[in-house]
């Protein structure tokens, strides 16, 4: 752990707002990220605007994040 990591109290907190987590481009970006994020430094939780489920969703639990439904009706 480096000097800068042994520093934080508390991990910083981020929370993604996306439209699914399938498998596109800034998706995909995103759990590259998850994936290597130390979770006692970098918390990264999705709010995700659509219900049904994203290819994602099951790794992103796995690997201690969230999942936020935050859903929006069509004007």
């Amino acid at each position: 752990m480096s000097d800068a990591e042994k520093k934080i109290a508390a991990p910083v907190k981020v929370l993604h707002m996306v439209g699914t987590m399938t498998m596109g481009g800034a998706e995909n970006w995103l759990m590259g990220l998850l994936r290597k994020a130390n979770p006692e430094v970098l918390q990264m939780d999705f709010c995700v605007g659509k219900s049904i489920p994203g290819r994602y969703e099951q790794e992103i639990k796995t690997l201690g994040s969230k999942i936020i439904r935050c859903e929006i009706e069509p004007r």
